[in-house]
């Protein structure tokens, strides 16, 4: 999906503003659910990174 073009509408053109963005995106994912998508699942592969992620993280 491309925020840039639901940016347009609700912003300044060329002025990208993180927080912006992800109002603009989650509003357009609220009001156009049925032309979204859903997510796939996390595949065992991409759990494990996760986990393994975490555990580097937490590690002293």
């Amino acid at each position: 999906m491309k925020t840039a073009c639901y940016r347009d509408r609700h912003s300044v053109p060329r002025r990208k503003l993180d927080p912006g963005d992800a109002l603009v995106l989650v509003n357009t994912r609220r009001t156009k659910m049925h032309a979204n998508r859903p997510l796939p699942q996390d595949s065992d592969l991409a759990r494990a990174a996760a986990v393994l992620a975490r555990a580097q993280q937490d590690a002293p």
